[in-house]
């Protein structure tokens, strides 16, 4: 019995043996996979940091262009708002010339009609004096 313990021992230390290395050659696949996952995983890092990189550095162009873009638009919006009050000035004036033209109408009119009476005036003043100078020949 006892040399049959001993057989049954030395299976079971050889079995042992046999799963340990089989445990140990499965589990340094499974580090060399693991490995390599790691390094594919860092690859894959690094190309997505450069994407990243590249992204920021193109977020940072369009904000540069957006401002940009925006004070395009405030500066036409400001020669904009220097052309309506331009343009309303201009109209402001047209009104006045236009006042100031019916003004100097009316003045017109009323002068041509002082120059009518005055040159009726004259010609009283003409006949009278004629007939004055008349009267005066015949009485002297």
């Amino acid at each position: 019995m006892e040399q049959s313990n001993k057989i049954l021992l030395e299976e079971l230390k050889n079995e042992y043996v046999k799963f340990w290395e089989e445990l140990m050659s499965e589990l340094s696949v499974k580090k060399v996979k693991l490995e390599k996952n790691v390094l594919d995983l860092i690859k894959e890092k690094e190309t997505k940091q450069k994407e990243v990189d590249g992204l920021a550095v193109t977020i940072n162009e369009l904000s540069e262009g957006v401002k940009k873009e925006k004070e395009l638009c405030r500066k036409y919006l400001d020669k904009q708002d220097e052309s309506l009050s331009s343009i309303m000035n201009i109209e402001k004036r047209e009104e006045n010339l236009a006042k100031k033209e019916e003004l100097v109408a009316k003045s017109e009119i009323e002068l041509e009609k002082k120059q009518h009476e005055l040159s009726i005036e004259a010609n009283i003043i003409k006949e009278k004096t004629e007939s004055l100078k008349r009267i005066w020949e015949r009485t002297h």
